[in-house]
C-alpha cells in the first residue's frame, strides 16, 4: 500500500517502499460457516499485539481499492466483510 509521501531503498535501482501491507483471510466456506478477516500493517518497526492489525475486510477493501470475495453471494460476502471476531481465528 502506498501513499503520496515516497521513499526508497537503494543506491543504483531505487524500489519503492511501501508505507503498509494488508492481509485478508476467508475460512469456513467448507464447513457452511464462512468468515472473514483483515489486517493492515503499517510498515514501521514495532511488536505490537495481533488486535493492533485487526480490521474488517470492508475497511481493508476501502483502503485499497479492492474487491474480494466478489465471487460469494453478495448476502454472504455482505456480512462476512463487514464483521470480525478476532477470537474466531485463535
Amino acid at each position: 500500500m502506498y501513499k503520496n509521501d515516497i521513499s526508497y531503498i537503494g543506491e543504483e535501482r531505487k524500489i519503492r517502499v511501501p508505507n503498509a501491507f494488508f492481509k485478508v483471510i476467508l475460512a469456513g466456506l467448507d464447513e457452511g460457516k464462512p468468515r472473514a478477516i483483515g489486517f493492515i500493517y503499517k510498515n514501521t518497526s514495532g511488536n505490537n499485539p495481533l488486535d493492533h492489525y485487526v480490521n474488517s475486510v470492508n475497511q481493508v477493501e476501502r483502503i485499497t481499492g479492492l474487491d474480494f470475495f466478489s465471487q460469494l453471494p453478495d448476502d454472504v460476502e455482505n456480512e462476512i466483510e463487514s464483521n470480525y471476531n478476532l477470537n474466531q481465528w485463535r
